[in-house]
């Protein structure tokens, strides 16, 4: 039985479930790091860079939507400039 477009949920939702994904990846990678005895050193200019290329990755997903809300716009901002290396 085929979901009618009231039943379909938006498609921010599907953009949502992507970037669970690549969350789960990330940290996933990040154990087996630790789990072979490298550190996570959130200082490390390779963690800033691939942190960096996260945000603005999303970001870049999230305006094919449809312009931000203020609101997450500003954040966005924020966390890709506090993450250049």
């Amino acid at each position: 039985m085929a979901l009618t477009k009231q039943q379909k949920p938006p498609l921010w939702v599907y953009l949502l479930f992507d970037v669970i994904e690549e969350l789960h990846a990330s940290k996933a990678n990040a154990l087996e790091r630790l789990a072979y005895g490298t550190s996570l050193d959130l200082d490390d200019p390779s963690f800033r860079e691939e942190s960096a290329r996260f945000w603005r990755d999303l970001r870049r997903k999230l305006v094919m939507f449809g312009p931000l809300p203020k609101r997450i716009r500003e954040e966005m901002d924020l966390l890709c400039a506090e993450v250049r290396p």
